[in-house]
């Protein structure tokens, strides 16, 4: 009796609430939709600092290959002007002190779906011995991180020589400074 008991018991169990239909199906009262919370809109300012480069080939000149620090400060609540900044402290690969800074202007910060985006105007002179360089260029860059503990891009523009143009490009990675 003991043996015939156990499979009653399950065939009850399995069909308790049972009993036909329902006027709710229980898939439909899953959610929909599954999604993270977004990450909130960043607010406040902040300051980034770290190495950039920058490579072009004078038309007068062998190729040049310069090493710097950029400054970036942030105004995240889109101030008046939301990305400035500078690069300085810039030397050749052979070590060599480069003067002169580059100054950003007219930066940007654009929300997209799935990225906080910057970009800025870059332009200055930098002067290598005796080889002077007007430089412009455009900054582009990507916010890192939902704490936005950093920013990372690259740079496009031209380096004039003696009123002629080379085409530059470069790199950019600044982490938050506490």
């Amino acid at each position: 009796m003991r043996y015939l008991t156990l499979p009653l018991v399950l065939l009850l169990t399995a069909c308790s609430g049972g009993g036909g239909n329902s006027d709710v199906d229980p898939i439909d009262e899953l959610p929909k939709v599954i999604a993270p919370e977004p990450d909130p809109t960043p607010t406040g300012t902040a300051s980034y600092r770290g190495p950039t480069t920058l490579a072009f080939v004078p038309v007068l000149s062998t190729a040049v290959n310069l090493t710097g620090t950029m400054s970036l400060d942030v105004d995240f609540d889109r101030g008046a002007e939301p990305v400035t900044g500078f690069a300085s402290g810039f030397e050749t690969a052979s070590g060599a002190a480069v003067t002169g800074q580059l100054f950003l202007s007219g930066g940007s910060l654009n929300d997209t779906d799935t990225a906080l985006l910057m970009s800025s105007q870059l332009s200055g002179s930098l002067r290598s011995g005796t080889d002077s360089y007007l430089i412009s260029g455009q900054m582009t860059g990507e916010v890192l991180e939902g704490n936005q503990s950093a920013i990372a891009g690259r740079i496009t523009g031209i380096a004039q020589q003696l009123g002629r143009n080379a085409p530059l490009s470069g790199s950019f990675q600044a982490g938050r400074v506490p």
